[in-house]
């Protein structure tokens, strides 16, 4: 669960305040104790400064702040359409939180998600380079050995090389048939490392996003 910065704060001051009434949280007093056990070579002054130090570095992590990842992208924010018009559009973020070393899509990895799309829809492919740092494409491939996309211009501009850090791309195909795909990025290795979900194209009445397994 996401902590929010000023629930953070609030907690931060907290237990900086536990300090002065004389309460410490048992993980402070914990590392206090640890740190008083070289109160000979600090001396009293060193052991004082030490534990303010812990209490102000150690109560953000004690709170969870800075440490978890941010929750996978909701399903609803994954998928669009139109019945009408019969127009899909699916949004892709690679490296989206730090799950699986950042090898993710939305923070989903390893074809966890399947995205279905019905047979004669077109479907637009928002790839936002948003997440964490480095290059990444978004392409409609068929496998893990994919080198090109599957289908023509299924993919986000030269999709080996890769989007710049804060560049986005999209891209359209028409779904003629039933088939299943990749959705992936074709940057060396970081299909091989996970970050790949499925894209199905088949015989139903609307879009949706179904989760295949549970996160780990």
């Amino acid at each position: 669960m996401r902590v929010s910065a000023l629930a953070c704060e609030n907690r931060s001051r907290l237990a900086l305040r536990g300090r002065r009434n004389g309460r410490f949280p048992p993980g402070v007093l914990r590392a206090a104790a640890i740190t008083r056990s070289g109160r000979s070579a600090y001396g009293v002054l060193g052991l004082v400064r030490v534990r303010t130090l812990l209490l102000v570095g150690l109560a953000p992590i004690l709170c969870g702040c800075g440490t978890q990842t941010r929750p996978p992208l909701r399903f609803t924010d994954w998928l669009s359409y139109d019945a009408v018009r019969k127009e899909a559009a699916i949004t892709v973020i690679p490296a989206y939180n730090r799950s699986y070393q950042g090898f993710n899509l939305n923070g989903y990895a390893k074809g966890e998600i399947d995205v279905i799309v019905p047979v004669g829809w077109a479907v637009t492919v928002r790839c936002l380079n948003t997440g964490l740092d480095g290059r990444h494409s978004c392409a409609i491939v068929r496998g893990p050995n994919a080198t090109h996309p599957a289908l023509a211009r299924a993919s986000s501009p030269d999709p080996v090389h890769g989007l710049a850090h804060g560049q986005s791309s999209r891209f359209s195909f028409f779904t003629k048939e039933p088939a299943v795909y990749r959705i992936a990025s074709l940057v060396p290795g970081q299909q091989q490392s996970g970050m790949w979900d499925v894209l199905e194209i088949t015989h139903t009445k609307l879009p949706r996003v179904i989760l295949l397994r549970p996160l780990p």
